[in-house]
């Protein structure tokens, strides 16, 4: 008879012997030949380096409850908030950091070029925004009137930047995000300039009856367009995470695709779902339904509901039908689908899902997934079209991560 005390430790060397071979692992990498991944290969260690999660915690859904809790707290960022104007007349929230730049070519920009300086205590408000009424003007100016032209010089000749990361958020994300603020922080601690892009509505009102798709990708090319001529000697990297993710991917494929310039030195994506319809079909399993999908189709129908007057004025839109939505692929056949003239989720599906269009991307792409990732399931990430393409590598490690 085996002793007690050797009983009580046969689980352990058990889960030991199961983290030990299916959860530490290099990951996969799926790229074409080319200089991209040879220069992966050398400044990215991480690429071939054995990838160790935190024991007991290396599940899926653990991982992504408890970064949503435990990740990048306490960060604080008195971002400069950029209302840029797009050319059908909505609005795009930009919130720029610039590290310790933020400085008087920030607030000159801020007082001449109408952008909106908040300050640490006003940018933590309970809402998550700033407010106008909370902005405090800078002391500095005295009674000295400075130009608009003299405020951008000030702001494009801001010293030891490298470059300006642009980074595009989640399904419902925006500046206040903690991953995202964790994006922010890492581009600081890089001396890099980082802007946040907050879409349509997630941030401010809506000022057009229209408000965003990760098949529309014209907001992100006026955004880049802009970031790039206000600093047209630095280079451009953009990070998509999620929704994020495909809002890049589709961006940078229909610029391959048309031949056109992205202006995007090279692109980053985190978790991007590869094929929307395969993503939507794992989130309705019963505990990604209860735990992920349910709360997301809640705080979309939520922010649908929030601009309901403007929203009003959507053709074939009938918002009551918000009451019915039970998971995202009902919110998208109810709302996204009609404001953006598809027949169906599905037919959205399509035409948004970025899978299919790897092979068209001449941008350089870095894409990182989780083999268990309930957002962008295994099967469905392209690794065949990316061992096609000397301009994408996707990495996917064994389990998620935060």
């Amino acid at each position: 008879m085996i002793p007690s005390y050797l009983l009580s430790g046969i689980p352990g060397i058990a889960y030991y012997l199961y983290y030990k071979t299916y959860c530490r692992k290099i990951p996969e990498i799926y790229a074409g030949d080319g200089s991209f991944i040879d220069l992966l290969r050398q400044k990215c260690p991480i690429l071939s380096e054995e990838y160790n999660p935190i024991p007991m915690f290396h599940h899926s859904t653990v991982m992504t409850v408890l970064a949503s809790f435990a990740r990048h707290r306490g960060l604080t960022f008195p971002f400069v908030r950029e209302a840029y104007v797009c050319a059908d007349g909505g609005e795009v929230i930009l919130d720029w950091w610039t590290g310790k730049r933020t400085t008087t070519a920030a607030k000159l920009l801020a007082s001449v070029a109408e952008v909106n300086l908040a300050e640490e205590s006003a940018f933590h408000s309970e809402s998550g925004l700033v407010t106008a009424e909370k902005i405090t003007e800078p002391s500095f100016m005295n009674d000295e009137d400075l130009s608009e032209e003299v405020a951008k010089t000030a702001l494009l000749n801001l010293p030891a930047a490298e470059a300006v990361v642009l980074i595009l958020p989640g399904l419902t994300g925006d500046s206040t995000q903690n991953y995202v603020r964790g994006l922010v922080q890492a581009s600081d601690s890089l001396g890099l300039i980082a802007v946040v892009m907050n879409y349509r509505g997630v941030s401010g009102s809506l000022k057009t009856p229209r408000s965003y798709c990760g098949a529309d990708t014209s907001d992100v090319a006026e955004v880049v367009n802009h970031v790039k001529d206000l600093y047209p000697n630095l280079p451009l990297i953009a990070v998509g995470v999620s929704l994020g993710g495909i809002l890049l991917t589709n961006y940078l494929a229909k610029c391959g695709k048309e031949n056109a310039d992205s202006r995007v030195l090279g692109g980053f994506t985190v978790s991007t779902p590869w094929n929307i319809a395969a993503s939507c079909k794992v989130l309705e399993e019963p505990l990604n339904y209860y735990i992920f999908n349910r709360h997301l189709a809640q705080n979309l129908c939520a922010a649908a509901n929030r601009h309901s007057e403007m929203l009003s004025k959507v053709p074939g839109l009938d918002l009551e039908q918000l009451k019915n939505v039970r998971t995202i692929k009902d919110f998208d056949h109810n709302f996204t689908a009609k404001m953006f003239g598809y027949e169906s989720a599905d037919d959205y599906y399509k035409s948004a899902t970025p899978h299919d269009k790897v092979h068209q991307i001449k941008t350089r792409l870095l894409a990182i997934n989780a083999a268990d990732d309930m957002f962008s399931p295994y099967d469905a990430i392209p690794k065949e079209a990316a061992k096609e393409n000397p301009n994408v590598c996707i990495m996917v490690r064994e389990v998620f991560w935060c």
